[in-house]
């Protein structure tokens, strides 16, 4: 019953396995020699607090795929960013619409929706994402505020 419920893991090699797992993969994405294979990495801190999550629970390949797939989390939160408006823009935004708030949102809403889809692109490419991702120690608010 015990072992039903309560799987033996070594710990260790859980954490060993989804490192190199993650840096295969990451670089797999990026293509070889695009960013350096340290930067693809990821902590065995950080490792093992995937592996101990509820929805995980020691499965190095379910952690993983979710690892990896922080790549499309980062492009979200990338958008959040063009969205969000500082209170200097707001401010320079409102002195240039003669303090009208309309004028202001109008303004701003079309220099959003001017932006094509490739301008996403200045942000980098996967390599970019993954080495951000490894800064920002596999956080995906936190590597779109680094990149």
């Amino acid at each position: 019953w015990l072992v039903r419920w309560y799987p033996v893991v070594d710990r260790f090699a859980a954490v060993k396995t989804l490192r190199q797992a993650v840096a295969r993969g990451a670089e797999r994405a990026c293509g070889q020699g695009k960013a350096p294979s340290h930067m693809l990495g990821i902590s065995a801190q950080r490792a093992e607090a995937e592996l101990d999550s509820t929805d995980v629970r020691w499965d190095v390949g379910r952690a993983a795929k979710q690892l990896l797939d922080f790549v499309s989390l980062v492009d979200r939160e990338l958008q959040v960013l063009q969205l969000a408006v500082s209170e200097k823009q707001a401010r320079k935004d409102l002195e240039s619409a003669g303090w009208d708030l309309e004028k202001a949102s109008h303004t701003r809403a079309e220099r959003m929706q001017s932006l094509s889809k490739d301008a996403w692109g200045r942000f980098g490419g996967a390599s970019e994402k993954y080495v951000a991702l490894h800064l920002g120690d596999w956080d995906a608010g936190s590597a779109a505020r680094i990149l």
